[in-house]
């Protein structure tokens, strides 16, 4: 909290009385004190600044109540826009207010109660106050996430992680925990509460009518809008931290919120009693209403309301958003989307649980309460209305029933497990790519801030238990198929699979999804082995050892310190902490090291996908198998993004030209083929690096 602290400690610097000299000066500039105030009572010098304190610089300004004013030179520049505007109080009410060194204070109708650090701007303004007695600034202020009217509550304070919001709301059962939080919240609301304003270093509020009862962190920007009840952090040394300057412009309307470092807020979008989380923004009249959104996360136009959204949500257009409990994030939100049906004729108390990345079809309407925390990565299909369900299958695609099924409800949707990595790999690819892109403004806030560095990888161990628990319920199939199509083929409904929700699945549909979760296991396990040889040490034979037999000391998880003594695997299931998946982690792998993961968790797995796939358990065989799958997936990129190469030119005139081919011109087609080559390359050479070895060892 020393970005608070560093603000209020400015009103208990010692101070000086005016000079009958400076007194005289100030009257001459034009400037006036109300009474009952006096110019000799009620207008001091900050006691640091006495020597440099000059009266050349405040003129037009009428003071009233108890003001400390600092120096104010042309020495002293704050720049707005670019452009260098030499410090002073100029043509400005002031009252009970303490003005730090080169600030600016000029067109302004009222500043009232206000701190004002070295070097920042307040210009052209409207009222600029603080109206409570006293205020925290929106912290220690509760919002009502996943449930509108309450139960999932999240107090939240200025420092606070999407993960530890996450873990309040979504962990009601443990009563202790949320007892400590709000009490440890509270007390940190308390520490800062004040009963002024505070304006941070080099922060600018520029042509805004309403700012009250408000922190402004160092070099913020707030230009044309109101900001009430709030806290905006930022910062403004580029060399240590070159994504924390938030802004906050273009007609926004920002109260009872906390707005984190690097957040962007334009086009007259609203936040109410919400929390933004580092690096998120809104825009193009956005709604962001008792809601806590995630890093690298954004809306415009549409409205989020009563919700916890993670990280790289993209909501791009008018949609809804209601009552959602979203912590794993990575998902978009199609146009006209309406996720928000948690009014159920009763009372607004129905929720809905979102897996990671998770994709809302243009016009779809989700019926509440839902949970799709074990189907990461499913797409919702144009148009789709789903039930109430519990969907426990990954990387799925939820479609439109084409077809009327005896005995089966109308109202079911036709799911098909694993389709989106066996038809649209290509969808996979472009998030990965994106999230990297988008994640570098928190990776690089993260050492610095504490915040979370993001995996951007969709194949991780949470998402592959995930898929293993998955195909163990489509393999264990008690009973025989109790429906039959207008093609005589079996159909399933959840009575028969658990896990399948409010939806059927073809006996064809289910055989493939057993294939798909099969290969993708696999080259996860064998994908993570090859990232585990890179990561040990020695030459090949000494790689494969520490990799096949943990013969070696592993990497320590939380430095990359050697452990002496000590076999790598138990190091690594220590470290690894055997992964605790659990159904709301979103960061519990993060930090760990190849090796950890591999002997943490991936080992065992590939081992038996390898006999299930009848395959040698060696190295040898893993790896080649790696290559093969590795290249294959990349064909199957080509092969999804080409399916619009052949549609579009029978639709639209020009397609071609205007668009161009897979295989020439997309970066994630290209970048797909480059990896495989690469990879199939540096195993090649691995191998054989190997076999030119004369150490006996087989591999």
């Amino acid at each position: 909290m020393n970005g608070y602290q560093d603000v209020i400690s400015l009103q208990s610097q010692p101070t000086r009385p005016l000079t009958p000299t400076e007194i005289q000066q100030l009257q001459s500039n034009n400037n006036h004190i109300l009474p009952p105030s006096t110019w000799t009572t009620n207008v001091h010098v900050l006691q640091s600044s006495s020597t440099t304190f000059s009266t050349g610089n405040i003129r037009n300004v009428t003071f009233g109540g108890h003001n400390t004013l600092g120096s104010f030179t042309n020495q002293h520049t704050v720049r707005i826009e670019g452009i260098a505007l030499p410090s002073g109080l100029y043509d400005s009410t002031i009252f009970d207010s303490t003005i730090s060194d080169g600030a600016r204070i000029s067109q302004t109708v009222l500043l009232s109660r206000c701190v004002v650090s070295p070097g920042a701007a307040i210009v052209g303004c409207g009222k600029v106050c603080m109206r409570a007695a006293e205020s925290s600034f929106a912290n220690g202020h509760s919002i009502p996430v996943a449930v509108e009217t309450g139960g999932r509550e999240v107090m939240v304070w200025a420092g606070m992680t999407l993960e530890e919001a996450s873990r309040i709301a979504g962990n009601r059962s443990d009563a202790q925990l949320i007892r400590q939080w709000e009490q440890n919240t509270q007390r940190l609301a308390d520490q800062i509460k004040c009963k002024c304003s505070l304006f941070g270093r080099n922060s600018v509020v520029f042509n805004c009518p309403r700012i009250e009862d408000v922190f402004i962190g160092a070099g913020a920007f707030v230009e044309g809008s109101s900001v009430v009840n709030a806290s905006v952090l930022s910062s403004n040394d580029a060399a240590k931290h070159p994504h924390a300057t938030t802004s906050i412009v273009g007609g926004c309307f920002i109260e009872n919120s906390i707005v984190q470092w690097g957040c962007t807020c334009e086009s007259m979008s609203i936040v109410s009693d919400s929390f933004m989380c580092s690096t998120s923004h809104v825009e193009r009249h956005a709604k962001l209403l008792e809601s806590i959104l995630g890093p690298c996360s954004g809306v415009a136009e549409g409205e989020i309301s009563a919700s916890l959204v993670g990280p790289f949500v993209g909501f791009h257009h008018q949609s809804l958003l209601i009552a959602c409990y979203w912590p794993a994030g990575r998902g978009n939100i199609g146009y006209g989307a309406n996720v928000g049906s948690n009014h159920t004729g009763k009372a607004p108390d129905q929720e809905i649980w979102p897996g990671e990345g998770l994709f809302f079809g243009l016009a779809t309407a989700i019926k509440f309460p839902s949970n799709f925390i074990k189907a990461p990565y499913t797409l919702i299909a144009t148009g789709v209305t789903t039930l109430p369900q519990r969907l426990e299958m990954p990387f799925s695609l939820i479609n439109a029933s084409s077809e009327i099924i005896p005995n089966v409800s109308p109202a079911f949707n036709e799911v098909v497990p694993g389709w989106i990595l066996s038809d649209n790999l290509y969808m996979i690819l472009r998030n990965e790519t994106k999230f990297q892109k988008r994640g570098k403004k928190a990776t690089q806030l993260s050492a610095d801030t504490g915040h979370v560095n993001y995996d951007h990888q969709a194949l991780r161990p949470c998402t592959v238990t995930m898929m293993l628990e998955a195909r163990h319920k489509l393999m264990n199939v008690k009973t025989a198929c109790k429906y039959m199509n207008s093609k005589q083929e079996g159909i399933w409904t959840s009575k028969e699979i658990d896990g399948i929700g409010k939806n059927y699945m073809k006996e064809s549909t289910r055989l493939k999804s057993i294939q798909v979760y099969s290969d993708f296991v696999l080259f996860y396990g064998v994908r993570a082995m090859w990232r585990a040889l890179n990561n040990a040490d020695g030459d090949p034979h000494e790689k494969v050892n520490q990799v096949l037999h943990g013969t070696t000391q592993a990497l320590s998880f939380s430095k990359g310190r050697r452990e002496s003594k000590e076999d790598s695997t138990s190091t690594a299931k220590r470290n690894f902490g055997m992964l605790k998946v659990t159904s709301t982690a979103t960061v519990s792998e993060r930090g760990a090291n190849a090796l950890d993961e591999w002997f943490g968790y991936a080992q065992q797995i590939t081992k038996q996908e390898m006999l299930q796939h009848k395959l040698e358990w060696t190295v040898k065989n893993g790896l080649l198998k790696y290559i093969e799958l590795q290249t294959l997936f990349a064909q199957n990129v080509l092969l999804s993004k080409q399916k619009d190469d052949k549609r579009g030119p029978k639709i639209i005139d020009g397609y071609k030209d205007a668009h161009g081919a897979a295989e020439k011109n997309d970066q994630v087609v290209q970048k797909a083929k480059e990896d495989a080559i690469v990879e199939k390359r540096n195993v090649m050479a691995f191998l054989n690096r190997y076999a030119e070895m004369k150490k006996p060892s087989k591999l």
